[in-house]
């Protein structure tokens, strides 16, 4: 369960590390890492999003990271970060079959 967002001095800094990885799967890996070990907003979630060059990557990513959002209540904002209607279409899918789990 996550309670509060990364602080914004630390999750900058992560988000250089992020980007300063060497290709989109690295900056993916990076990226989940990162998650994995601290709590984002949905709106953290989003701009960590914008590092990712392709569609698949930054869907992947909003996937992952649903279980560690401090709001899963607003995670529908998440699909912001994503361009096309099926990735967002899948995206609302995916949020659906986790609620009330």
């Amino acid at each position: 369960m996550c309670g509060m967002a990364m602080q914004t001095t630390v999750f900058a800094s992560a988000k250089v590390t992020i980007t300063n990885a060497a290709s989109e799967t690295a900056k993916l890996a990076m990226a989940k890492q990162v998650t994995q070990n601290n709590c984002l907003s949905p709106a953290q979630i989003v701009d960590v999003m914008q590092l990712f060059t392709f569609e698949s990557t930054k869907l992947d990513f909003s996937k992952f990271a649903y279980d560690f959002t401090t709001d899963k209540r607003s995670y529908y904002d998440v699909s912001d970060g994503l361009t096309s209607e099926s990735a967002k279409t899948e995206l609302d899918n995916f949020i659906e079959s986790k609620v009330g789990q």
